[in-house]
């Protein structure tokens, strides 16, 4: 691979800025998974209704990008320190592609039908919501984010 000394300069700076962020990154992923460990063993026994369902999912999201989270950091830390080639840092980059970008993203989904769930409820408690066409259109939203981005990463792997 011919690269310039200009690219060379970027292409430390980004390793050297993942490796500068990684101690606190990987810090705050093991909180943000056993956080997330504890919000679905607590809600779990009510996973049938709809907004405990909908806190699990967010949990399980954040479990999966958290991991990916973690898995780039320590990679960047084995890469710097010279223990692994530069080539596992670029891979697991897809990697955290495939799985915690549609972690983020589903977290984003679950949280805006929390949002608008409690939103409906506390403007008119009355009002029924048509919780399983919602749940419905929010596992679709979820599968269909999931398989873009496995998409992506299989156009990415293959160019």
């Amino acid at each position: 691979m011919n690269v310039s000394n200009d690219e060379q300069d970027q292409l430390l700076a980004f390793k050297g800025a993942i490796y500068q962020l990684s101690p606190l990154t990987i810090t705050l992923s093991l909180v943000v998974i056993s956080h997330s460990t504890i919000i679905l063993t607590d809600y779990f026994k009510d996973r049938a209704k709809f907004v405990p369902s909908l806190f699990m999912g967010i949990a399980l999201s954040d479990i999966l990008a958290a991991q990916g989270q973690l898995i780039v950091s320590v990679i960047s830390i084995t890469v710097f320190d010279g223990v692994v080639s530069e080539e596992v840092l670029y891979r697991s980059l897809y990697y955290y592609m495939a799985t915690g970008l549609p972690g983020y993203s589903c977290s984003r989904l679950f949280n805006i039908a929390l949002s608008l769930t409690l939103t409906v409820h506390v403007i008119d408690p009355f009002h029924r919501l048509n919780t399983p066409l919602l749940k419905k259109t929010t596992m679709i939203l979820a599968a269909t984010i999931t398989f873009l981005h496995c998409l992506i990463y299989g156009i990415l792997q293959h160019s």
